[in-house]
């Protein structure tokens, strides 16, 4: 039996893809997660909220509290996404496998994934890749990868910051591109797209959700913590923060 703690779009996605699953969320029922505990788990899928605090940092206190209260002997498997300094490293039994979905195709994409990534101590790893390859699990086999926690932290905010920048640059090549009275943006964007080295997606301008810049429950939030994360090192992201900023300006002027 596979546990799940958070039943948002990502816990729904990994119920989905595993057939025996216990769901623990108070929004959902009312098992708590002593019960989910108690019921001895193969391993437990974290999946709850880091929301966006008031200073742009990433807000890991649900999450701090939920591992908290889980024991080192069960697999525990984040799903949030969530910067270095809110993980509690030495913890055994803990391995972070970042989850890479839109909240409009999370099934799907869930069980079609390009990779696993795998982060945390090897052994705790390679056992995280066994559930994933059980009889009970639906996800299509993929390339499998293990790392340290940091490092599998740092892949997951490194893809949103630089599609976030991707996106970015498009709407702002599309505003010079129309300004110098070009006439046909879509060719011009779809071509772009066939270069394997650029690719296909994040070109859309405006964006799915009908509106210029990026907006969703992932792109802001995310890019807004890896930045704050960085500059509280003393090695901010420059780049990055002229992406959020444009992007505000964006967002701004089309409300």
């Amino acid at each position: 039996m596979i546990g799940i703690i958070g039943h948002g779009f990502v816990g729904s996605a990994v119920s989905n893809a595993f057939t025996n699953t216990v769901i623990s969320d108070p929004a959902y029922n009312k098992v708590t997660i002593n019960d989910l505990i108690g019921m001895n788990p193969e391993a437990i899928f974290v999946c709850v909220p880091t929301p966006q605090s008031e200073t742009g940092h990433v807000d890991g206190s649900i999450l701090s509290d939920v591992l908290s209260q889980i024991p080192e002997s069960i697999l525990t498997i984040i799903k949030s996404t969530i910067t270095p300094v809110n993980l509690p490293i030495g913890k055994k039994g803990l391995v972070l496998n970042p989850e890479f979905l839109t909240q409009a195709n999370a099934k799907k994409e869930f069980l079609n994934p390009q990779f696993q990534l795998f982060g945390g101590n090897y052994e705790d790893t390679i056992r995280a890749e066994q559930i994933y390859k059980r009889d009970y699990c639906k996800v299509k086999q993929c390339p499998f990868f293990h790392t340290d926690i940091i490092t599998a932290s740092f892949v997951k905010y490194s893809i949103n910051s630089f599609l976030a920048t991707k996106v970015i640059f498009m709407n702002e090549l599309k505003s010079l591109y129309m300004n110098s009275g070009g006439q046909d943006w879509n060719m011009l964007s779809s071509i772009i797209g066939k270069d394997e080295r650029i690719g296909k997606s994040h070109l859309m301008v405006p964006g799915p959700d009908g509106m210029s810049g990026f907006g969703g429950a992932c792109f802001p939030k995310d890019t807004s913590a890896f930045s704050n994360f960085a500059l509280d090192n003393g090695m901010p992201l420059k780049v990055l923060q002229a992406v959020i900023a444009k992007n505000n300006l964006i967002r701004e002027a089309a409300k």
